[in-house]
C-alpha cells in the first residue's frame, strides 16, 4: 500500500514538472557582451581568414532584447562576408559581470591576433538602432 501511494505521489509530481511552462525572462539585467565573427576563406584562396569583433559593451536589457542584438549582428556580418568566403560565423557572448566578459574577450582576441592565418578587424556597431 505504501509503495502504491509513493508511486502515485511521484507520478503526480513528475506530471507537474512535465507540464511546467518555461516563461521568457522579462526582467532587465545588466549584461556585458561582445560579438565576433570568423570569416573563413575558401580552400585554395590566397586571402587570409578574418576575425571581426566588437568591443565589450554594457547594456540593461531583457534576454529577449539580447536575442535581437544577436540577430542584428548576424545581419551585419551577412553583409560583410564575401561570396568567396567558405563560411562566416556570428557569435554574441554575454555575461553578468564585466570580469568574465573581459577575460573571454581577451582570450579570443589573443588567440586570433597571434594566428598568422587571420587578420582582425574591430567593428563599431550601434545596437540601440
Amino acid at each position: 500500500m505504501n509503495k502504491m501511494f509513493l508511486f502515485s505521489l511521484l507520478a503526480v509530481v513528475g506530471f507537474g514538472f512535465n507540464k511546467a511552462e518555461v516563461k521568457p525572462k522579462t526582467e532587465k539585467n545588466t549584461y556585458y557582451f561582445f560579438c565576433y565573427s570568423r570569416a573563413m576563406a575558401s580552400k585554395g584562396s590566397l586571402e587570409k581568414n578574418r576575425l571581426f569583433y566588437t568591443p565589450v559593451q554594457k547594456v540593461e536589457a531583457t534576454e529577449q532584447e539580447m536575442k535581437i542584438y544577436t540577430k542584428k549582428f548576424a545581419q551585419y556580418i551577412d553583409n560583410q562576408c564575401k561570396a568567396s568566403d567558405k563560411k562566416c560565423t556570428s557569435d554574441l557572448n554575454m555575461y553578468l559581470d564585466k570580469e568574465s566578459a573581459d577575460s573571454v574577450y581577451e582570450s579570443i582576441l589573443n588567440k586570433y591576433q597571434k594566428d598568422e592565418n587571420y587578420t582582425t578587424q574591430r567593428l563599431e556597431i550601434d545596437f540601440s538602432k
